[in-house]
């Protein structure tokens, strides 16, 4: 039986066959490049509707209940300020023998009611940022995750006042978007 030479061998004592193994290197690589450049061209840009996207995730209609149970209890601290001013007025204006006091009673309450209205629409202006820049902060993450899973160049943001103004609606995914956005916090609670 004939003994088989060493491959590194057979490339020295073999052209062709030196030639094949080159080429054939040459064309795995070519179509390596291919497919990175395929794949790499299949990236694509979308956009979505901010304002739809912002409305139907989940966190904002919690943090919109959670917002309004703090404007709500405010709104009734200030009714009731609002209520004893409004009594005190009126029990001062059938009463015959008025003071001074009485008019500095009054006084205070109407500074109070007014102090506390306007710290409350200060205080709530500050929560309703603060939920905002959460939701934002929130959303903001999962879009970031979303564009990396679905191999996304750019998202962009529309809401129709400056940004973009029209886009194919075959380029829209809000409607993916907010699905996935509101299961990936779903997941996260």
């Amino acid at each position: 039986m004939k003994k088989r030479k060493n491959f590194i061998y057979d490339l020295k004592d073999n052209p062709m066959l030196k030639n094949v193994i080159i080429g054939c290197s040459f064309v795995c690589s070519l179509v390596s490049i291919t497919i990175l450049v395929y794949k790499e061209s299949k990236r694509e840009f979308i956009y979505v509707d901010t304002i739809k996207l912002y409305s139907g995730f989940e966190y904002t209609k919690e943090a919109d209940k959670d917002f309004e149970k703090i404007v709500t209890a405010r709104k009734f601290i200030t009714d009731s300020l609002y209520e004893e001013v409004r009594k005190k007025m009126q029990e001062l204006k059938f009463k015959k023998n008025r003071t001074d006091e009485d008019m500095e009673v009054l006084s205070k309450m109407q500074e109070e009611y007014k102090y506390k209205k306007e710290q409350f629409e200060r205080e709530n202006e500050s929560a309703n940022a603060m939920y905002t820049n959460k939701i934002w902060n929130q959303l903001n993450t999962f879009m970031l995750q979303y564009g990396k899973d679905n191999n996304c160049q750019v998202i962009f943001g529309a809401n129709g006042q400056g940004n973009i103004m029209y886009g194919d609606d075959s380029l829209d995914k809000t409607e993916d978007i907010l699905a996935y956005v509101n299961k990936r916090y779903n997941d996260k609670n």
